[in-house]
């Protein structure tokens, strides 16, 4: 019999130490690594920081545990996403968000790839404005935004910026500062009612301009002009794959040529449009709002109004995208199970149907016409929210 042996977890190899660290989120990470030197050791191996650390701030008491060990780990990370939940702890939110900029904006090293700001709801259509939050508190968190971004550290690395969350926006300098110094972005998404009061078409066209990496760029449809269109269709930039519009009224948009150019340079460009369900398209034509040269792949768009302006639009989507069209959420009364039908008998290329409403004879019959077609229930959270959700 071999005499018992004691193994000590302190003893462990470093790679087995690096793989348990590796299975625990950054708070228990934290924890564990404050064991022993060992541990604190392997909970520096930059192997570990390489995909995203995601801070949720949905209660302020959750907050200090997420934040230990920032300033150690931060320096290997590639990717923040910072989420909130609702309206009522939007201040305690920003107050940690806060804390979290101050900590990047004060690192020398950072190897930053991703940074977003993200929500339970975004911050659109006139709710959760800045205003709810006392000017010393918006005027800073401004203002670490600005020294986050204007780091010298991050050295042009970010690739991916979302700030569709963000709860605070005083003027255009963040966009300025964006195609300023991280003209490397390729994926941005800027959807964000609070930058649409000071961010001008100007300011995304220049942006445009100096980003000439952008794949994917998700912007607010009040943005967008011929010069816009002209500047994504540019040959020397790398061909953009993604547009994604969110529609927050009416008014008169680019028609012919600015579309057909775009198009004409990037065949493989897909666009996804959402009209926002409290802000009802009064009985305008879809024909007068849509392009009829946009790519549109995806789309978001509540029909609540009289029979005859529902067929009409569901006529004009299946005649002009039926070759483009992959995924709809459309909100429409529950009698309008016709109309529904008549369409997808002409959208061959649809893949994903979400529409209320639907009773299950019609689902079978969906089923039984489109066994391939996908279909969900709740069109309302993404005419709410985006077509991201």
């Amino acid at each position: 019999m071999g005499q018992h042996q004691t193994h000590h977890w302190n003893n462990l190899p470093h790679h087995v130490i690096v793989r348990i660290l590796s299975y625990l989120d950054h708070r228990d990470r934290h924890s564990a690594a404050v064991t022993c030197k060992r541990w604190a050791e392997c909970f520096a191996n930059p192997t570990l920081w390489e995909l995203d650390a995601s801070f949720w701030f949905y209660h302020g008491h959750h907050a200090a545990d997420q934040l230990n060990g920032l300033p150690q780990y931060a320096q290997h990370l590639k990717s923040i996403t910072i989420y909130f939940d609702k309206k009522e702890y939007l201040t305690t939110n920003v107050k940690n968000m806060c804390k979290v900029l101050t900590i990047l904006s004060q690192m020398d090293s950072l190897k930053l790839e991703k940074f977003a700001i993200c929500a339970d709801y975004r911050f659109l259509y006139g709710r959760n404005k800045s205003n709810n939050l006392t000017q010393a508190r918006a005027t800073k968190c401004w203002e670490l935004m600005h020294r986050f971004l204007a780091n010298p550290s991050l050295d042009g690395g970010l690739k991916e910026v979302d700030f569709s969350g963000l709860p605070v926006a005083n003027s255009n300098s963040l966009v300025n500062l964006l195609a300023n110094m991280h003209s490397n972005i390729q994926y941005l998404n800027l959807q964000n009612d609070n930058l649409s009061r000071v961010v001008s078409r100007q300011d995304i066209v220049n942006l445009v301009h100096r980003c000439r990496k952008l794949v994917s760029l998700e912007i607010l449809d009040d943005w967008v002009t011929p010069a816009l269109l002209t500047a994504l269709a540019d040959e020397d930039r790398e061909p953009l794959q993604h547009l994604s519009l969110i529609v927050r009224g009416m008014r008169k948009r680019p028609q012919g040529t600015s579309w057909e150019s775009l198009t004409r340079r990037l065949p493989h460009l897909r666009v996804s449009v959402t009209f926002i369900s409290i802000f009802p398209l009064q009985g305008m034509p879809l024909s007068r709002v849509l392009s009829q040269d946009i790519p549109l792949v995806n789309l978001s768009v509540s029909l609540i109004a009289s029979d005859s302006y529902i067929s009409q639009s569901l006529r004009f989507l299946s005649s002009t995208y039926h070759g483009t069209l992959e995924d709809i959420a459309i909100l429409l009364p529950p009698d309008r199970h016709d109309s529904l039908l008549r369409f997808l008998r002409h959208c061959h290329k649809l893949k994903v149907l979400c529409c209320a409403n639907l009773n299950e004879q019609v689902k079978r019959t969906i089923h039984e016409l489109y066994p391939s077609l996908e279909i969900q229930e709740n069109p309302g959270l993404r005419l709410d929210m985006g077509p991201n959700h």
